[in-house]
């Protein structure tokens, strides 16, 4: 898989955008610098085109219960799915095709409950910048809840006119504000007549399900990590035409002779389904009960994981 290399251009793009609001916002320009001195040392991560990692978008139990970054911080990298069927006012008004996602955990954080905090940093077509979003994510462990059906119905009237379903199975993220970018935003969403909290969930459910997706798959015991890179040459190249040099990225490795060894002890005669998450579980044996570990199981030929990782 090829390094996207979004990072090196937004860690520039952020300086150059905190400086250009520093007059007028300066709680947001200060939060933007200190984003890109964390994108700078964050762990690097590229994801298959459209960031998920599973065939759908809604969070399960088992996905919330295995929140937690195996890193302090890191960034995820991947290029939105062209989706040329989606509404290009309102919720969608903006299209994104590249993605940088910078994730940190708040498990050392006295002020924050147990999870993970989630800030898009958005690509603007027009200006060709990456700048960051006026809003982030607070998505908290463990705590997975269901839409009321009276909250599915009222859902669906507001999405119905953009063309949009409603969801069902949702992570209630508490919204994060970019100083005074952030307030300008819930503002405007007002202003034009839309349901700032709608829009929010809208703005970062792509980000969202990328870094639970990522979670999950790597508390999986069968899944680990390689490293891919620029070449010594290729960084001694950029130095001398004074760029900025590129980063290391990890992608997702499969162990599938321990997927296949995992899935021939099972039973049943049913054929093998696409790949999914398997939640850890106790199994019981003839006689003992042994604990087996989250894993990634199901035919990598029906799936959607073999496509985009190296699988080994």
């Amino acid at each position: 898989m090829t390094p996207l290399n979004y990072s090196s251009q937004a860690v520039a793009d952020l300086k150059w955008w905190a400086l250009q609001q520093e007059a007028e916002m300066p709680q947001a320009a200060a939060i933007a610098r200190e984003l890109a001195d964390k994108i700078l040392s964050a762990v690097k991560f590229i994801l298959p085109e459209g960031g998920k990692l599973f065939d759908r978008s809604e969070p399960t139990q088992a996905e919330m219960d295995l929140l937690r970054l195996p890193f302090e911080n890191l960034v995820l990298e991947f290029r939105a799915k062209p989706n040329p069927n989606e509404p290009t006012t309102g919720y969608h008004a903006r299209p994104v095709p590249k993605r940088l996602v910078y994730a940190e955990s708040t498990d050392e954080r006295d002020d924050a409950p147990g999870g993970v905090i989630v800030w898009p940093i958005d690509f603007e077509v027009p200006s060709g910048r990456f700048v960051p979003s006026p809003v982030g994510a607070l998505v908290v462990r463990g705590l997975f809840e269901e839409f009321t059906p009276s909250e599915i119905r009222e859902n669906a009237r507001r999405l119905k006119p953009l063309g949009l379903q409603a969801t069902r199975g949702t992570t209630r993220a508490t919204s994060l504000a970019l100083g005074e970018a952030g307030t300008l935003y819930w503002n405007t969403r007002k202003q034009y007549g839309l349901d700032p909290q709608l829009a929010f969930e809208q703005d970062v459910t792509h980000e969202i399900t990328a870094v639970r997706h990522l979670c999950a798959v790597l508390n999986c015991s069968n899944v680990g990590t390689d490293r891919v890179g620029p070449t010594a040459y290729a960084q001694r190249k950029r130095a001398q035409q004074g760029k900025k040099p590129l980063y290391e990225y990890k992608i997702l490795k499969i162990d599938s002779q321990q997927n296949h060894s995992s899935s021939n002890h099972q039973g049943g005669s049913h054929a093998s389904p696409r790949v999914h998450l398997r939640r850890g579980h106790i199994r019981r044996l003839e006689n003992r009960s042994i604990w087996v570990n989250a894993c990634v199981v199901g035919n990598k030929q029906q799936g959607l994981i073999h496509k985009a990782y190296a699988v080994g």
